[in-house]
């Protein structure tokens, strides 16, 4: 059937679509312009799942904290390739989940609920994440959500966009600046760092075990080590145990403005009482 260009138009400043395709989706709708972003919107789907293998090592990070300072949430957004993450379209996409997030008494905690979101348009940011792909015909994916609640919640954006962090100190005060520096320093320190633990209780029984049964091989092939007593090996182990828990347990890490002190210390010090009670990184590349 002969297909009007004013729908083909009307359809493609809804979908942003090429005008063929747009056109080929009217002709199969009978020319009905909501059954035909349906299609598009499969199409979409289809897309996305032809791509969903492919590596997204790109795109960018977005976040905020609420105006309380009680509350703060990070959203990467993960394309194929560099020109896309900074295309109008991916950016536009962020950008509507991020202020959408932003007027949500709850936000959301998993990724399925975050898809399962309405955006102001009215659609969900699952179909309208569909409906970019169909455009730009690239894997894009939402990396995981990072939400962080405490008395004062703090956030840092390397200017990149590509590494970012959330920060929750209990005991302080969103508003005092000076709890603002060290809570904008902590979460620097994350995106540097990298922790992959507040405290060393939080290491899983099993990576500790594992960890200890490396050491202690590593070290029973050193000759000197099997004449020393049970107690000294021991001690030996443990110690170079805990060299790895300050590589990855954020308290015990140095602290990247002054080596010679642990995070853990720095709080204590410029804190005024505050402790860390959690924190959330959130990279392009993890």
């Amino acid at each position: 059937m002969a297909i009007d260009a004013r729908i083909v138009k009307e359809l493609r400043e809804l979908t942003g679509l090429p005008m063929m395709v747009c056109k080929k989706a009217l002709e199969d709708s009978g020319g009905d312009v909501e059954a035909a972003r349906e299609i598009l919107r499969k199409q979409g789907q289809k897309v996305a799942e032809a791509k969903i293998d492919r590596t997204t090592r790109e795109g960018r990070i977005a976040g905020f904290v609420t105006p309380a300072g009680t509350c703060g949430v990070m959203v990467p957004l993960l394309c194929e390739t560099e020109p896309v993450a900074r295309c109008e379209d991916f950016v536009a996409l962020h950008d509507a989940i991020i202020e959408k997030l932003k007027s949500t008494a709850k936000p959301p905690r998993t990724n399925d609920e975050l898809l399962a979101t309405p955006l102001v348009s009215g659609k969900t940011v699952r179909d309208t994440l569909l409906e970019v792909v169909a455009k730009i015909r690239e894997n894009i994916q939402i990396g995981p959500l990072a939400v962080v609640e405490g008395d004062a919640v703090f956030q840092y954006i390397h200017f990149d966009m590509h590494h970012g962090a959330l920060v929750a100190l209990k005991g302080a005060d969103p508003a005092d600046p000076a709890m603002q520096e060290v809570g904008k320093n902590l979460c620097m320190h994350i995106v540097f760092a990298k922790p992959r633990y507040l405290e060393r209780t939080d290491v899983p029984p099993d990576v500790v075990a594992k960890e200890r049964e490396i050491l202690l091989a590593a070290a029973q092939a050193d000759p000197k080590f099997a004449q020393k007593p049970a107690e000294i090996q021991h001690k030996i182990v443990e110690g170079k145990l805990g060299q790895f828990y300050a590589e990855r347990c954020l308290l015990e890490q140095p602290y990247i403005r002054d080596d010679k002190v642990k995070v853990q210390a720095f709080v204590a010090r410029d804190g005024k009482g505050a402790r860390i009670a959690s924190y959330a990184y959130a990279g392009v590349r993890m």
